[in-house]
């Protein structure tokens, strides 16, 4: 299994409290990643508790066809610009509904590209505050993930991950956010669905899960003690391992006897 990473660590946004003072608006890197800061952005004000929520959106396309849309999202087949428009004010309506003043930080599967996380950040959801925003697929990939936040991201890295002569269809997502004085790892996931059979895309869903694993050891190395969240669509059941009789090493594992062993006698 092999991955490769982009890595960005700049500071963004006068006044946001970031490293080395450097203003930037936006970067296109390798691997189709976006990264955006409104430049009079300001850090969110200290609290107590830090609110995250991640949501797949199933396909929000922005209604400008490029050519990489899924058939249902073209013009000759119905899609337009009004329903692009009425899917963006339900997706407000229900970050509404999660808390009064909307998550700190909202992480999106499918969704097309920047502009689309942009003009959510900008009109439907602009009460809430989200100043910082990332955006990455993969080269030539209909859709993304995205993310939202309050509070200032500091550092950003792309992991694409190929595995078992596969890539995985989107890349793992991994951000710093400066909530308050230690930054957060957050570790943004869509991994490859069951489409195609549980044993035949089951290795990409380990290749993903061996990429964050090897980050999670790197992290704990370089500032030990930061705290990490994985989050997003993982494609996998919690209790994958039970449901499959405990004969196959899924991406996610339980602490479990049987599970340590059936991993250990792959890696001979």
């Amino acid at each position: 299994m092999t991955h490769n990473t982009t890595d960005y660590q700049r500071a963004a946004g006068r006044g946001a409290g970031l490293k080395r003072g450097l203003v930037f608006l936006a970067i296109i890197c390798l691997g189709g990643c976006e990264i955006f800061c409104d430049p009079n952005s300001r850090a969110a004000e200290q609290g107590q508790t830090l609110s995250i929520a991640t949501w797949n959106l199933q396909a929000l396309f922005d209604g400008n066809e490029t050519g990489l849309e899924y058939g249902e999202y073209l013009t000759q087949t119905g899609w337009t610009g009004e329903k692009y428009q009425a899917r963006l004010t339900a997706i407000a309506q229900a970050v509404g509904s999660m808390t009064d003043k909307g998550p700190d930080i909202l992480a999106f599967q499918e969704l097309e590209n920047l502009g689309v996380l942009q003009e959510l950040a900008e009109g439907a959801l602009s009460k809430y505050g989200y100043r910082w925003t990332f955006f990455a697929n993969n080269p030539g990939a209909s859709l993304g993930i995205g993310v939202l936040s309050r509070f200032p991201l500091t550092q950003a890295r792309v992991h694409s991950v190929t595995g078992n002569g596969g890539t995985t269809p989107r890349p793992v997502l991994e951000l710093r956010v400066q909530p308050q004085d230690k930054p957060l790892a957050l570790f943004i996931c869509h991994w490859k669905s069951k489409l195609g059979g549980d044993d035949v895309t089951e290795s990409l869903r380990r290749s993903s899960a061996r990429a964050i694993l090897r980050r999670l050891q790197e992290i704990e190395a370089e500032s030990p003690g930061t705290p990490v969240l994985i989050m997003g669509d993982l494609n996998e059941n919690h209790d994958e391992f039970y449901r499959r009789s405990g004969s196959v090493v899924s991406a996610i594992l339980p602490d479990d006897p049987r599970a340590a062993e059936l991993a250990s006698m792959m890696q001979e």
